[in-house]
């Protein structure tokens, strides 16, 4: 079976995810909102920036927590090495 998306997500329970981004190709970080609030918390970090629509960039650290409201745009920003976020959702 083929991924189609740039990461590999492990279920926790069926509100919680580990998303793992590795080998990503920049052009696959797109643009995106998504449909339920989000608390992201940053397990391990190579060199990733997060970005909301309408704000500069932020270079992510290990135990940083992200708070993204539903339907707002965001991305996230590739520069070297992988990305391991653990996604709660409401």
């Amino acid at each position: 079976m083929v991924n189609i998306n740039p990461y590999y997500d492990e279920d926790i329970d069926e509100k919680t995810i580990i998303r793992t981004f590795k080998n990503v190709r920049t052009q696959d970080l797109v643009w995106h909102k998504d449909l339920q609030n989000r608390r992201v918390e940053v397990l391990e970090v190579g060199k990733w920036f997060f970005q909301f629509d309408n704000q500069m960039p932020f270079e992510m650290k290990k135990g940083d927590v992200i708070e993204i409201p539903k339907m707002e745009f965001h991305r996230i920003i590739f520069f070297r090495g992988d990305l391991k976020l653990k996604i709660i959702e409401d």
